[in-house]
């Protein structure tokens, strides 16, 4: 009995100590297990992404709204269109709505990629009505009627379409598909155009994505599709510049005119989280509400990107008319408008002036400039533009005057004028007129080597609180230009007109 009981007691013992062996096992397997599972979802990911991308069906050839984003009526009026354009130019553009985007850049170039493939789009165009309208004349020419009559148009098609002249050149085609959720926009083109696949981008910054956010989705996509039309014929237009004796040279694509969405902020950069749009829009709406001051920021990635103007000064100014900030009449004297213009890719700044303001609000804008270029050079780009809208909102209320701001120079130039004017007087008691002709070159000369001091003075001290890096100011932007991240440049600054608008100042960062 009490060797059972010892045994018992033995066994129990050696159970509990292997269950707890086993969990400790268990536990120190448990970061392996999730490093396994982690690394079969990053593998599953792309697979996933790439079966929502095959997974939907060409319900039409114009226009298949799988996410019922038009009405019927609206999806007839822009297949009509798409139609219309393709018997025209020759060009196949289908349009695709979907609910939701897959989650990475490339499982949406997948989703591009697998519905061209399996749409057959730039292969054939057997499906388009001009096409078909040369069928039937080719069955004419060729005395085929009979034959015509026993067969059905799409048999017809399938036996001769081979014998039929196609007008176009093969994979001129283009995808357009929309997402419901994203308020985004893709774009694919097939290679008969002789042009990257990637000509969409800048429209997607500059126009799509603005264009779907800022409007109700039917009227966007409408929008959307009317400049993918006018982009594919240009496209169509510039491939016939290839050459064999000059393969990479071709004309370059027009643009399309940078438009404006917004009355306050037009953050094309996204340099700007919501928050500080919103913040930003808030002050600007309430200090026109104040004094009818209008004050406009724009973001640009490059200002090359959307203008044909050679100069950043330049593209400030035709972006300041076009938006016409200010008044529809820009170059009129009471004109008042500000346009606050940052380019992260160019790594400039920019604020213009109306024709209201005079020279000297030049001199006052740099020093705006001046004090948010640290925080610009370091990417904290929130903080630069927040401070920069302060600055000029503060500048501009406070309506500076010429004796106002040359005060100081004004006032030492006066009072050494009068202690000159004084000696001179005591020395020449018997010649006044010549002694108050003397007094007057003086007293002029004086007030202007003070301000010219001045001047001197203020340059010396906004140069001392610049960065030292002035002479790699052009390697850091060769660099930047390489691989597009924010390096360090100098702070090479420099005002200048606006052309018909008031001037402004310009800055390097």
């Amino acid at each position: 009995m009490l060797l059972q009981q010892i045994f018992v007691s033995g066994s129990r013992k050696s159970i509990v100590m292997a269950r707890r062996t086993s969990a400790m096992r268990g536990c120190a397997n448990v970061p392996r297990y999730a490093a396994f599972m982690l690394l079969a979802l990053a593998f599953l990911l792309p697979v996933f992404d790439r079966a929502q991308a095959a997974s939907y069906e060409r319900k039409a050839r114009y226009v298949s709204d799988a996410a019922s984003l038009l009405t019927k009526q609206e999806a007839d009026a822009l297949a009509e269109k798409l139609q219309a354009f393709e018997d025209k130019e020759l060009i196949e553009i289908s349009v695709l709505t979907v609910e939701k985007f897959p989650q990475t850049e490339d499982g949406i170039y997948t989703l591009l990629e697998d519905t061209y493939r399996d749409w057959n789009m730039g292969n054939t165009e057997t499906e388009s009505s001009s096409y078909r309208r040369r069928l039937q004349a080719f069955i004419t020419e060729q005395n085929l009627a009979k034959q015509a009559q026993k067969l059905s148009l799409e048999e017809l098609v399938q036996k001769y379409a081979s014998l039929v002249p196609h007008e176009r050149t093969k994979g001129r085609a283009v995808l357009v598909i929309f997402s419901k959720e994203d308020r985004a926009v893709r774009v694919l083109n097939g290679n008969g155009f002789g042009l990257a696949k990637g000509e969409w981008r800048k429209l997607y910054i500059y126009h799509f994505n603005p264009i779907l956010a800022h409007g109700d989705m039917p009227a966007a996509i409408d929008l959307v599709v009317d400049m993918v039309m006018r982009r594919s014929v240009n496209m169509s237009e510039t491939a016939e510049d290839f050459s064999i004796d000059s393969p990479g040279f071709r004309k370059p694509l027009d643009r399309f005119p940078l438009e404006r969405f917004d009355r306050y902020v037009n953050d094309f950069a996204g340099l700007l989280s919501p928050a500080a749009v919103a913040g930003i829009t808030s002050k600007l709406r309430a200090y026109e509400q104040e004094n009818g001051t209008e004050i406009s920021v724009l973001t640009v990635h490059s200002y090359k990107d959307v203008s044909s103007q050679e100069s950043w000064e330049g593209f400030a100014t035709e972006i300041f008319h076009r938006f016409e900030i200010g008044g529809k009449n820009t170059a009129s004297s009471v004109n008042k408008g500000v346009l606050f213009v940052v380019s992260d890719g160019d790594r400039k700044v920019r604020i213009e002036l109306g024709a209201g303001y005079t020279a000297l609000y030049d001199t006052i804008m740099k020093q705006v400039i001046d004090s948010i270029v640290p925080a610009l050079h370091d990417g904290n780009y929130e903080t630069g533009i927040s401070d920069g809208v302060a600055q000029i909102i503060a500048k501009t209320r406070a309506d500076v005057s010429y004796v106002e701001w040359h005060k100081w120079p004004i006032f030492i130039g006066v009072v050494v004028f009068l202690s000159i004017a004084a000696a001179i007087r005591n020395r020449m008691q018997d010649y006044v007129a010549i002694h108050w002709l003397i007094v007057g070159s003086i007293g002029a000369a004086i007030i202007f080597i003070c301000q010219t001091i001045f001047n001197i003075l203020y340059s010396l001290q906004t140069r001392n609180r610049q960065y030292d890096h002035t002479d790699l100011n052009a390697a850091y932007q060769r660099l930047h230009r390489r691989d597009h991240h924010h390096q360090h440049g100098g702070g090479d600054f420099g005002g200048g007109g606006g052309g018909d608008s008031g001037g402004g100042a310009s800055g390097s960062f």
